[in-house]
């Protein structure tokens, strides 16, 4: 950089502010306090600060960009280029030229730095003001165990990034490679784009952890570098087929979209209802199959190869949920417990917290139940989950939709203002009102159906600024562009960049990744969920009241009100009721507790996909609604077990291993946690609470039918046979078994003789270890069908 006959030379290592302050680092007789400042990013950046400059490179005006009208020149040539700064008193020129890396002493090419430190993003970059990034440098590396970690955390290598743990990573040589190992703490260590607990890597190759990359070096060093802000987003070529029912193969839903967004900024993609437009979001995230080109992002190949991890790369779905019980600011801590390392200390925590809200607007809501708040503040809550752990790229699909033009222009202005401060951000929309907050814009072009012939991909029809949307179409209106859109017609030639792939995007083979790879550890998620459904259970207290409480004492009640005798034989023979009150209590408990779980999957599906992007796994989803839910199930079979003692006394003929009371409950116990697993189960099933409410109604009819009450089953014979077996995955049926066996059910009534009613002890414990089973059974294959279940859906 040559200012009159001064010349000097910057590294990427360097934020320079050049100004007439004296503590600027380049400092100028006349002008402003601060002229501008000049960063390496995706590439050599000046940015102009006085609001009332203008900006001339070679003697040509730049035009500001974003919504905040920002002065900005990138520079990639090695070509000089004059720079200009005019205000209104004064007027600043320089000479800026790039010079090659061994000019000047710096890192190598391969720990080249792009930024010093992190820069300021509102509320995604906190924490890292002031501190020493130490990128760009390079680690030797012997016999020894090195740690990576969080600045202050006390690991050799030291980087302020506040989604790393205090020692997240550790590193050891093993002759010309290192092996790589996730301590499990944080929010997990990376290579090409899976999570790993340990990896043995080549010279060349490179793995990530939190926002920075790593590089082994042949000579047995370690280098690493801040993952460019904003970074550079390159797709060329795209062509993306998703899967389509009942057909063979995929169907091809865009094809050759080619785009770059350079230095960051907002990206609308727009186009005709079916396009293809939130295709193209899915397929950057791995859930659509990209059959030709590639996407990169920072120098990593998207979704797949060196893709980066969920906390990088965030996407808000248009019909994104949250849960209505927790307020805004429990929703966000939640997330942050999930999201942030686990050893994060809690004020910083609660800072990232904060400085999102105020980000988003949305302090004044934090106290507020998210079933209180309205669509367009739900969307901000859904894009602040995102914006927790700073991703480089947040696509949202349709976020204005629904919205009235105030709450659109707004929303789409504070997306703007993130994109300005370092993220890339994609929105598909419908919505053209407020394009010219955009950076730029891509079209997506559908050709006209024939009939008798299926619709061809969308193409890319325009790229572009907004200003140079309408010129392109000769289209006096967005409307008149649609039009054109429709009937296949691409606009006016752009310049259409073209990628170029990056070293760091080639995949080696020899990764040798080992373990069960995961984003977020299971135990800690496990506990998060735990947490929250046990508070989202405890805030719906009239069902809840009424599921665990109301419910059994009424179902004993009526069981005890048909039943004189109760368990017990009748005072002149055989108790005639016994098999009515047996019937009542089981079938009404099954359903209570089918209930209390029967929505917790299904209905919170958008949730789980959400955060199963996060990289939350389906075990700690099941098996932490089944501990919340567990608790209720328990508590209802007290409840109806002591209803029913209390008023007919207990069994007289019980088994005596354990008090009748104690007998009587355990049973049922066992009954209502095998109930509620099924309902779990049901749940992972379907898409829709309709679904679920059929499955379980044809269930509790089966639960019916196959008690053992109904038809004989125990000693059937015949075409009976079958449903024997077929009752041995029915709750009910060893439920009264159970029962039957410790009251003794064949001497104190006239039911017909039932083999597993058998009056000892192996035929009380029995039913008992069955129903435990089967809810293990119900719940492992709710873990494996929640997946599938999930991607149908989308």
């Amino acid at each position: 950089m040559t200012i009159g006959a001064h010349r000097r030379i910057l590294t990427a290592r360097q934020v320079v502010v050049v100004g007439s302050a004296p503590d600027a680092d380049l400092v100028v007789r006349d002008g402003p306090a601060t002229w501008a400042r000049i960063r390496y990013g995706t590439a050599w950046t000046v940015a102009v600060t006085p609001p009332d400059a203008t900006l001339w490179i070679d003697g040509k005006q730049v035009e500001p960009v974003g919504s905040q009208q920002r002065l900005l020149a990138w520079f990639e040539s090695a070509e000089p280029a004059v720079v200009e700064i005019r205000t209104d008193g004064a007027r600043l020129q320089f000479v800026v030229q790039l010079v090659a890396q061994d000019a000047v002493t710096s890192p190598s090419p391969a720990c080249a730095s792009p930024s010093s430190t992190v820069p300021a993003m509102g509320p995604s970059h906190l924490s890292t003001a002031g501190a020493e990034a130490r990128a760009g440098e390079t680690r030797l590396i012997d016999g020894g165990l090195v740690t990576i970690g969080r600045a202050g955390g006390g690991a050799e290598v030291e980087l302020p990034d506040v989604d790393l743990a205090a020692e997240h990573a550790a590193v050891r040589r093993r002759g010309d490679r290192v092996v790589v190992r996730d301590l499990n703490h944080g929010t997990g260590t990376f290579v090409d784009g899976q999570p790993v607990l340990r990896a043995t890597l080549e010279p060349g190759r490179v793995f990530v952890v939190g926002h920075y990359e790593f590089r082994v070096e042949p000579n047995g060093a370690l280098c690493w570098r801040m993952l460019p802000i904003p970074a550079p987003l390159f797709v060329s070529g795209l062509t993306v087929a998703i899967r389509r029912a009942n057909r063979r193969g995929g169907f091809v839903v865009i094809r050759d979209i080619t785009f770059a967004l350079r230095g960051g900024g907002l990206l609308a993609v727009i186009g005709p209802s079916g396009a293809g437009k939130s295709t193209l979001c899915t397929a950057l995230l791995g859930e659509a199959t990209i059959t030709d080109g590639q996407a990169e992002l920072a120098g990593h190949r998207l979704p797949s190869a060196n893709g980066l991890n969920p906390n990088l790369v965030s996407f808000v779905p248009q019909d994104s949920e949250a849960f209505g019980e927790l307020t805004v600011g429990e929703t966000l801590a939640y997330a942050a417990r999930l999201r942030l390392p686990s050893d994060l200390p809690a004020a910083e925590r609660r800072g990232q917290i904060t400085a999102v809200l105020e980000r988003l607007q949305l302090t004044t809501t934090a106290m507020v139940r998210i079933s209180d708040l309205s669509g367009g503040q739900r969307r901000r809550v859904a894009i602040a989950l995102e914006l927790l752990t700073r991703p480089l790229l947040l696509m949202l699909d349709e976020p204005t939709s629904g919205l009235d033009e105030g709450m659109d222009r707004q929303l789409m202005t504070d997306l703007a203002a993130v994109a300005d401060e370092g993220c890339v951000v994609v929105v598909v929309t419908h919505a053209t009102t407020h394009l010219d907050l955009c950076t730029a814009v891509l079209a997506l072009s559908t050709p006209p159906v024939r009939a008798g012939e299926e619709r061809s991909p969308a193409h890319a029809g325009f790229f572009g600024t907004p200003s140079q949307l309408l010129p392109s179409f000769a289209a006096g209106s967005v409307a008149d562009v649609m039009d054109a859109l429709r009937i296949g017609e691409i606009g006016a030639s752009q310049d259409t960049p073209v990628l170029h792939a990056s070293t760091s995007s080639k995949s080696g083979s020899n990764s040798a990744g080992t373990g069960n790879p995961r984003a977020i550890p299971w135990a800690r998620a496990f506990a998060v969920n735990v947490k929250r459904e046990t508070l989202r259970m405890t805030r719906r207290r009239g069902s809840l009241v009424g599921l665990t409480i109301v419910g059994p004492a009424v179902a004993a009640g009526i069981a005890a009100a048909v039943n004189v005798n109760g368990f017990s034989a009748a005072p002149d023979g055989p108790n005639p009721d016994l098999g009515v009150s047996l019937s009542i209590i089981t079938i009404f408990l099954a359903f209570l507790a089918m209930a209390l779980s029967l929505t917790s999957l299904v209905g919170d599906l958008k949730v789980v996909q959400r955060e199963q992007r996060w990289g939350v796994r389906p075990f700690s989803v099941v098996f932490a609604r089944a501990v919340s839910r567990g608790v209720p199930a328990l508590i209802q079979a007290a409840v109806a077990s002591g209803t029913f003692v209390a008023f007919r006394g207990t069994p007289g003929h019980a088994l005596p291993i354990v008090p009748a009371a104690l007998g009587v409950f355990i049973v049922l116990a066992a009954l209502t946690l095998a109930s509620m697993a099924f309902g779990l189960l049901i749940g992972a099933l379907v898409t829709s609470v309709e679904q679920a409410v059929g499955m379980m109604s044809a269930f509790l009819g089966v639960m019916v039918i196959l008690s053992g009450l109904v038809i004989r089953l125990g000693n059937a014979a015949g075409s009976a046979t079958a449903l024997s077996l077929a009752a041995y995955v029915v709750p009910t049926r060893w439920a009264v078994a159970g029962l039957s066996a410790f009251v003794d059910a064949p001497g104190i009534s006239a039911l017909p003789p039932d083999a597993l009613w058998t009056h000892d002890t192996a035929h009380f414990l029995l039913p008992v270890f069955v129903l435990v089973g089967l809810a293990a059974g119900a719940l492992v294959a709710a873990v494996g069908i929640l997946p599938r279940t999930i991607r149908a859906t989308r």
